[in-house]
């Protein structure tokens, strides 16, 4: 996860990092801390989609 963490200080807008460090913390049994990576993702793909 720390790899995760550190693509994200690193670049913001890496959904993929925030997915993938959320399906860690979710593998891990933290479920509260992979669904807030989850949310990240999902408004990094919002704003990056065409019409946004």
């Amino acid at each position: 996860m720390a790899d995760y963490d550190q693509a994200i200080r690193l670049d913001p807008t890496l959904a993929n990092a925030y997915n993938n460090r959320g399906s860690a913390w979710a593998h891990k049994g933290g479920l509260c801390a992979g669904a807030a990576s989850t949310r990240a993702t999902e408004k990094i793909k919002c704003r990056n989609s065409p019409g946004a």
